[in-house]
């Protein structure tokens, strides 16, 4: 039930990109910190979310970055996951196996400013989920 909850939670957040990328070609860029993170923090959903990318979202993927995850999930369990995904899919999953004082830099490379991460990541973003679920609520009762 909870891997429900998670795929369901993450599926509402796509759909919401979906609806700010309205050109043709958009899409959204996904970035995972891994910040103290272990190899059982890596579940089912993450298995899930491949595949879901892969065929089932209402937007395009256009890149996933893996910042700092640990050894065991970068070497291991990431080969397994990326033989279900498909080509194009792997192609865009990048793995930034580097120290956490390097992120910021290796991001900036891909266009992925300090200006567009959360503080956690030592961006300048401060993540609210409280406030964010507020105003999507009154965005969704505006449209009925």
């Amino acid at each position: 039930m909870f891997l429900l909850l998670q795929l369901r939670a993450v599926w509402y957040v796509v759909e919401c990109a979906a609806a700010q990328n309205t050109d043709i070609g958009s899409g959204v860029v996904q970035v995972c910190c891994f910040k103290d993170a272990s190899v059982f923090d890596y579940d089912k959903v993450y298995d899930k979310m491949a595949d879901l990318y892969s065929h089932c979202f209402p937007v395009k993927m256009l890149a996933s970055h893996l910042c700092s995850p640990p050894r065991v999930i970068s070497r291991v369990i990431q080969p397994i996951v990326h033989s279900f995904m498909s080509k194009e899919l792997r192609a865009r999953t990048l793995t930034h196996d580097v120290p956490e004082s390097e992120i910021l830099g290796v991001l900036s490379q891909y266009g992925i400013l300090r200006e567009m991460l959360p503080t956690a990541m030592g961006g300048a973003i401060e993540l609210d989920q409280s406030d964010w679920i507020v105003n999507r609520w009154a965005l969704e009762l505006e449209e009925i």
